[in-house]
């Protein structure tokens, strides 16, 4: 028979793995958007999971029955007495079960991933070997894994109706579906006796990222129409219809073989003014699981009118149609007469909720079968785990602010800092305005003139060499690349170099130009306001390519 749209199963369905993922991450961020533990030293760690960007990447199989995956979990975390926050993703490798969900007297079938210790063949923290990352991957590894064996599984895929059928799961990793690769096929056995081999390969018949699709094979579709057919009469011709007599009457597949398609249906009316040929070309959708027919046109071969239009849009053809796919379906315990059950669209409860589809759209006409369209039902995700709040700095004027700030409200491009230690830490200063407390009056400034060619484009940076300690923080920023956006001086042959606002203190400046380049140390001077006036002075650092002599100069501050 003509089953290869299913691999021989009953009903199959195919699920994008970008479809899976958009399933996960509605899971997820609903059951567990974040954590608090209280970790060594008594000191509490709270993560936070971003959990909309989770990824899920489906795995090459190693076993036939098993369906490895990969689940990207990015996360941010703070820990009490630390200045900053980490920022990294748990990598997990486990796979894509099923579990059965009972609700309101309904059972389904939902595809899961598993995170039970003894389901994950892998968990860690990537990232570097910095002291950073070795302090925090052990510990937020140690919160996570116990946290997430607590509360696994998480749905990962659309519910399927568990009546009188056998569902198995397997992963296609190299399956291609349009714009992505990775396919989920669920494969639905109900016909008795043993089932199908699970066939190692498939030929994906979705196009969108956005949808999955269940296919049901041509035979059964077939057996469909015959039935539809003797229950409306149209076996038994001549037939009344809408005041023509049908006289003769076939259903034929029409297909591209690349999806789309529709039903060709030909047949001979009694008039009277003779017998009359006639043609209908006509397309199956589905609007919220009921299915519907779409005349394309008719044509017929009489010379005066005959209204077909009305022949194919009520009255038993339409109504035959329209059973068609719910016969189909029904006849493996999945549906029924008027609404098309392949997947859960009924209230389900949390977390699975999130993989309620609606049937939706055009059904596909294949060689060997038909593609029933569903898409994911958008649900919002409500947080009960607020994220931080975060002050913004400014990356030019060196300063923090909080949101609510005028000034911090004006940031186009603001710099999230997650509490003032850290700010002042970078060598933030507190704004005046709402940030008083941390604000410093005296900034230092930095200028470097280079001379070297007009093309040149030496690249100068500053490092804080001193020990400076405000609020009692010490100030460790980072680099400081100068800005040379001042411009070639064509009469000085110099190219003029400017820092963003510094700390005071001993810094360590290096100019360098291809292979060549110069380092010195230098005390950062002092600037205010005052009154309106400009006080202190400003560091310049003279310097030459090619050349390692260098000279220091107090000059007039610019702020």
């Amino acid at each position: 028979m003509p089953t290869e749209l299913s691999d021989g199963f009953s009903l199959a369905a195919q699920v994008p793995a970008a479809l899976l993922r958009k399933v996960f991450a509605g899971t997820f961020s609903q059951v567990l958007p974040g954590l608090t533990a209280t970790v060594a030293g008594g000191r509490q760690l709270t993560i936070w999971f971003k959990g909309s960007e989770s990824g899920l990447t489906l795995l090459p199989k190693p076993l036939p029955f098993v369906n490895p995956i990969q689940v990207d979990l990015p996360f941010m975390a703070r820990l009490s007495g630390e200045y900053d926050e980490f920022h990294g993703t748990i990598r997990i490798r486990t796979a894509v079960t099923q579990v059965r969900v009972e609700s309101g007297g309904e059972s389904f079938i939902a595809p899961v991933i598993d995170f039970r210790p003894n389901a994950i063949g892998s968990f860690e923290v990537p990232g570097d070997e910095s002291g950073e990352d070795l302090v925090w991957r052990p510990v937020i590894t140690s919160v996570v894994k116990p946290a997430l064996a607590n509360i696994s599984p998480f749905t990962a895929g659309p519910l399927f109706p568990g009546r009188d059928a056998q569902f198995f799961l397997s992963t296609h990793p190299d399956a291609s579906y349009g714009p992505g690769t990775g396919v989920l096929a669920v494969y639905i056995w109900a016909d008795g006796g043993s089932p199908p081999p699970i066939p190692s390969t498939i030929t994906t018949r979705n196009v969108s990222a956005d949808r999955a699709v269940a296919l049901v094979p041509r035979d059964r579709v077939e057996q469909a129409i015959e039935a539809g057919l003797r229950a409306n009469g149209l076996r038994d011709l001549p037939r009344d219809i809408g005041g023509v007599t049908i006289t003769a009457l076939s259903v034929n597949w029409r297909d591209f073989g690349v999806g789309g398609g529709h039903f060709y249906i030909t047949g001979t009316a009694d008039h009277t003014f003779g017998d009359v040929d006639f043609e209908a070309w006509v397309q199956l959708y589905v609007e919220h699981g009921a299915v519907r027919v779409n005349v394309l046109r008719t044509r017929h071969d009489a010379s005066f009118f005959i209204d077909l239009a009305d022949v194919f849009s009520g009255g038993a053809i339409t109504r035959m149609l329209e059973e068609v796919l719910p016969r189909a379906v029904g006849g493996i315990g999945l549906g029924a007469f008027g609404d098309i059950a392949i997947f859960a669209t009924d209230a389900v409860p949390e977390p699975q909720a999130f993989a309620i589809m609606d049937i939706d759209g055009t059904v596909d006409v294949w060689p060997s079968g038909l593609g029933i369209p569903a898409h994911l039902v958008a649900r919002p995700v409500t947080s009960s785990f607020p994220l931080p709040d975060y002050l913004w700095g400014h990356a030019e004027t060196r300063e923090f602010h909080e949101r609510t700030c005028s000034y911090g409200r004006l940031l186009k491009r603001p710099v999230r800092i997650p509490t003032w230690m850290r700010a002042v830490e970078l060598g933030y200063n507190g704004c005046w305005h709402c940030q008083r407390e941390y604000n410093v009056v005296a900034i230092g400034q930095l200028f470097v003139n280079v001379v070297g060619s007009a093309s040149a484009m030496p690249k100068v940076t500053a490092r804080l060499v001193s020990d400076v300690q405000r609020f009692g923080v010490t100030v460790r920023p980072r680099v400081e690349e100068l800005s040379g956006q001042f411009g070639w001086n064509v009469s000085t042959g110099s190219r003029v170099y400017q820092s963003v606002p510094l700390v005071p203190g001993v810094w360590e400046v290096t100019v360098a130009e291809g292979d060549w380049s110069v380092i010195t140390t230098v005390q950062v001077g002092r600037a205010w306001r005052s009154e309106g006036e400009i006080q202190g002075t400003a560091t310049m650092v003279h310097a030459e390519v090619g050349s390692s002599d260098v000279s220091v100069e107090m000059v007039t501050p610019r702020v």
